[in-house]
């Protein structure tokens, strides 16, 4: 299908793939059927978020990396919250990476 919509060049090809991520992403429908999990009352997580999840409450490091719209800052909160919760590890850390600034702010707002 991509061959009819662009040519075999890189450039191309890194056009059209942006263009899925930037503008198309958000509507396609899930790959998977999310899974309830009492963490997360008002969402229902894909399974990739559920194994965060349980990373998170192992205390383990996680990196998350997952296309646009895929839910990486709504599953963060709860890494937030749990590491700043945490009153047995009063010195627990939790990094969280943008690459905007409005995202930050974003991020920060709520």
């Amino acid at each position: 299908f991509t061959e009819e919509l662009v040519d075999d060049s890189p450039l191309d090809r890194e056009k059209w793939y942006r263009f899925q991520l930037e503008k198309i992403n958000s509507r396609l429908p899930r790959r998977e059927q999310g899974i309830r999990d009492n963490r997360l009352p008002d969402f229902i997580p894909d399974k990739w978020q559920v194994e965060f999840l349980d990373a998170v409450d192992k205390r383990q490091s996680i990196i998350i990396v997952a296309p646009t719209a895929s839910g990486k800052t709504y599953a963060s909160y709860y890494a937030i919250g749990t590491v700043l919760k945490d009153k047995n590890d009063p010195n627990g850390v939790c990094v969280y990476v943008a690459p905007t600034k409005a995202l930050i702010n974003q991020v920060a707002g709520n």
